[in-house]
């Protein structure tokens, strides 16, 4: 069966801009490379911008506009009803809260395959529960993936990297497809950047939303640390908007920041590699993180980047050699590599080097597109 008559859903609770809307972008490219016929189905929240990024690929957008407040048979009934309008061939859930339900609907409306990315590691704040509720969705599901191998541990206690080099008689249970970036397209935009005025100040910069799990405050605290420790001219650039963005803002004016610190809103996704280039020093210091997507773009982008040891950034960055690590929520471990980086030149351009290479070596688009399009040929080609 050709591919161009594989008709194949992407499920996904909202299209806004983040880490998980950009690895479903880079799914459904690969797909439609492929000639899969892919239509996105967004049950709650989206962002036009978001929308019309997925069309222009080529892939059918279905917003369903539901209120965050349905309850949960009736998210179940709405969606099988839904997907039986489409008889699709392939279900593939983003596994973003609510996660298990999509798959359940899915397996109502009889689509025999069904498959899921999960995009968050299992932490101590999921509890028993969480983890119970995706190993069972996952015996629904033909494969499981997930953009890290860390991640895929935190919920299976095992993984497997998804490989082009072995031959598979079927699709895993469960495995990783590393998050990929479009090294050709940034290699364009940055080839467009007309060359930035030289700054008086090392700007230090973080782009993601302002919520706690991305460790903002951490951030904060440890740049309050740095300009006790260096005289040297400095500025915190934050960029992005979320629900803690007025305690954020409260935190910089108890450390008396104000005049170092500034909060610059949201970004569109085409401009995160314009404001990423005019940085000299760039921070994730989230709690957690299943893959790091942002700090994977600074990284190709050319910039030193220092990240929490999280999860996925730990296998993003060396140590050392492609970046910097710290502990999590460590803001005096931060503060200290942010200092090191201040004051050696030298090490930011080394580590900006090797950074990129190691980028382009592991998380190229291609490779990623390659290792979908086996994985969908196997499941296609599956009883």
């Amino acid at each position: 069966m050709s591919n161009k008559a594989v008709n194949v859903g992407v499920g996904i609770p909202c299209l806004l801009v983040g880490g998980t809307e950009i690895q479903t972008l880079n799914l459904v490219r690969s797909l439609i490379l492929d000639d899969y016929h892919v239509n996105v189905i967004c049950y709650f929240e989206y962002d036009p911008l978001m929308v019309i990024q997925f069309e222009n690929l080529g892939a059918t957008v279905t917003l369903l506009k539901w209120d965050r407040a349905i309850g949960t048979f009736s998210f179940i009934r709405s969606l099988a009803a839904k997907l039986r309008e489409y008889n699709f061939d392939l279900f593939h859930v983003q596994y973003v809260a609510p996660g298990a339900l999509p798959i359940v609907s899915a397996r109502l409306a009889k689509i025999k395959k069904v498959l899921a990315t999960v995009h968050q590691p299992k932490t101590a704040s999921h509890g028993r529960f969480s983890g119970l509720i995706l190993n069972v969705a996952s015996f629904a599901c033909t494969t499981f993936l997930s953009v890290s191998l860390s991640t895929e541990k935190s919920w299976f206690g095992d993984s497997h990297l998804f490989s082009l080099k072995k031959s598979y008689t079927e699709a895993p249970k469960h495995c990783t497809i590393y998050n990929s970036l479009d090294t050709e397209q940034i290699d364009f935009q940055l080839s467009q950047l007309q060359v930035a005025s030289p700054s008086k100040k090392i700007r230090i910069g973080t782009v993601c939303r302002l919520n706690y799990v991305k460790g903002v405050d951490v951030l904060i605290h440890a740049f309050s640390l740095l300009r006790k420790e260096s005289s040297e001219a400095m500025e915190l650039l934050i960029y992005g908007e979320g629900e803690d963005e007025n305690r954020l803002r409260n935190l910089v004016q108890e450390l008396a920041l104000t005049e170092d610190v500034q909060f610059l809103g949201k970004l569109p996704p085409l401009e995160v590699v314009t404001i990423t280039s005019n940085l000299d020093i760039v921070v994730v210091p989230s709690r957690f993180e299943a893959f790091g997507l942002y700090a994977a773009e600074a990284m190709y982008v050319g910039k030193p980047v220092i990240a929490s040891d999280s999860f996925g950034l730990a296998e993003v960055i060396t140590h050392g050699e492609t970046g910097l690590l710290f502990p999590v929520g460590n803001a005096q471990l931060l503060m200290e590599n942010m200092l090191l980086l201040v004051q050696d030149s030298d090490l930011r351009m080394k580590l900006a080097r090797a950074a990129k290479e190691s980028i382009k070596s592991r998380f190229d688009f291609e490779d990623y597109h390659k290792s979908i399009g086996k994985l969908y040929s196997l499941m296609s080609n599956s009883s």
